[in-house]
């Protein structure tokens, strides 16, 4: 079975909503998830835009795009060209989605 897939944004709570699920990455997915091979609710997650514009457009909305599911650090001029996820993020599976339960690393350039 395939254990990937795709989501667009958590909300301020740290929660994906299941029908944010995608089984392809495409302009509105904004992180890749990996479900665990043991537990299939859990699953590792990265911070992964779909291409320079997508970087761009996370950093500039970084509150709702990144904030809510990553620990954001950036470098002092930062101008949003380029990102680095640097650890992945953990989520649980719950009725209403998908839980950010440890966020992920993203560095910003």
């Amino acid at each position: 079975a395939n254990r990937k897939f795709y989501m667009t944004r958590a909300l301020n709570d740290g929660m994906f909503f299941l029908d944010a699920r995608s089984p392809i990455q495409d302009e509105s997915t904004y992180y890749t998830f990996l479900l665990d091979r043991d537990d299939a609710n859990r699953a590792t997650f990265e911070f992964t835009p779909y291409d320079d514009i997508r970087i761009k457009k996370a950093f500039n909305n970084r509150h709702e795009t990144i904030e809510n599911a990553c620990d954001l650090s950036t470098e002092p001029d930062a101008e949003g060209k380029g990102y680095q996820c640097i650890e992945p993020g953990i989520a649980n599976l719950t009725s209403n989605g998908w839980k950010v339960i440890k966020k992920a690393v993203v560095h910003y350039e």
